[in-house]
This record gives structure tokens, sequence and C-alpha cells, in this order.
């Protein structure tokens, strides 16, 4: 039954979990639609009707994996999106730092006391590109649309492509390390997408989901 099969993991799917358990989780809900279509099928409804009728009776795949999500990690997205906050801040202001230090000795107190105006520039950047992948997740379903990687990725190398022009144009305007400005955008982009692994690697442990079926 392709199609139950299809509709479990859209409501498995990014599920905060290890993939053993994730399995189990699909397993069940597999083996309570698959007796809902053969209850329906025993009272005389097709095979194609009885699995419409017990996906419709389960509900809408998107508000269960919300409702999942919730019960697992109640505050999941903001736990890691403070966790990204300051994981890329560290990295992108360690990377300025010592940027600085082989180039621009002169502007030391900057880099040791502009470490909270770095947070909150980067804390809007994420916010803003977190709140825009949740928009497009729930609005577009193709796969490699709503993955991380394409998501955050793709329009920052853009960005960079357009932005760095003209540092094959003129050159010589980019000398002492100022090229590494344009690589910002991806630079951060890597390390908010490994620092959404790490997060998940760390503190997505293992959870027993009872679910109840009605």
């Amino acid at each position: 039954m392709k199609k139950i099969d299809n509709y479990v993991k859209k409501i498995v799917a990014g599920l905060p979990m290890e993939e053993g358990d994730k399995e189990d989780l699909r397993e069940e809900l597999t083996s309570h639609l698959s007796e809902h279509v053969n209850e329906l099928m025993i009272k005389g409804y097709s095979e194609d009707e009885s699995i419409d009728y017990a996906i419709k009776s389960f509900g809408d795949h998107h508000e269960l994996n919300h409702e999942m999500k919730k019960a697992i990690f109640p505050f999941y997205k903001i736990v890691r999106y403070v966790w990204c906050t300051f994981l890329v801040t560290a990295f992108i202001w360690t990377l300025a730092y010592y940027w600085n230090e082989f180039f621009h000795r002169q502007m030391g107190n900057f880099f040791q006391e502009g470490g909270m105006l770095v947070f909150l520039i980067i804390a809007v950047i994420l916010g803003i590109c977190e709140v825009a992948f949740e928009a497009a997740s729930k609005e577009y379903k193709t796969k490699w649309i709503t993955n991380p990687w394409f998501f955050f990725m793709i329009p920052s190398v853009f960005i960079t492509g357009l932005l760095s022009i003209s540092l094959f144009q003129q050159p010589e305007n980019y000398v002492d390390g100022l090229w590494l400005d344009f690589f910002v955008l991806p630079i951060g982009a890597i390390a908010h997408l490994f620092a959404r692994g790490i997060f998940t690697l760390m503190f997505v442990k293992r959870r027993n989901i009872n679910v109840k079926i009605n």
C-alpha cells in the first residue's frame, strides 16, 4: 500500500528521534492504518476507498507531524535556534578574530568588545532564515527544496557570486584579506548546517512515544 507508506513517511518526517525509534513508529502507524483498511474492506468498500477513508480518519499529516514534534521535544526549534546562533557566532567571531590578528592588528579592540554585536547580527539573520525555511517546508513538499543544505547553501552561494564580481573586476581593492568578506555568507551557512547536525546528534535522545489513535 504505497499511499499509506507515503502518508506515514510524511507523519514521521523530521521527528527529533533516532532512526530505530522512527522505524518502530512507522511500523506502528502502518499497522493501525492497515487494520483500519481491512475493516473497511470487510464492510464492502474498495481497497482505494478504504485507504482514503483510513487516511482521512487519521487526520492531516502536517498536523500530526507537528503534534508529535511538540510531544517529543516541546521547545525543539527554539532550543536548536539558540544553539545554532551561539555556535555560528563563536565560529564567525573566531574566524574574524584571527583574520584581524593576521591582517589588521589595530582593530583588536573591536573584536574583543564586539562579540555581542556579532551575536545579535547573526541571531537576526538566522532567525529570518529559519522562519523562511519553515514557511517553505509547509508550502512546498519537494524534497530538494525542503532540504536544509539546498535551502541555506544555494542562496548564500548565489549572493556571494553576485557580490564577488567586483573582486574579479578590481582585485586591487581587496588586498590584506578583505576578499574574505565576500565568503561570510556561505561560511556562515556551512557553520549553521553543521550546528544543526551536531544539535541532532547530541540532544535528540531516544524517546518512547505512545501514539494514541482513535
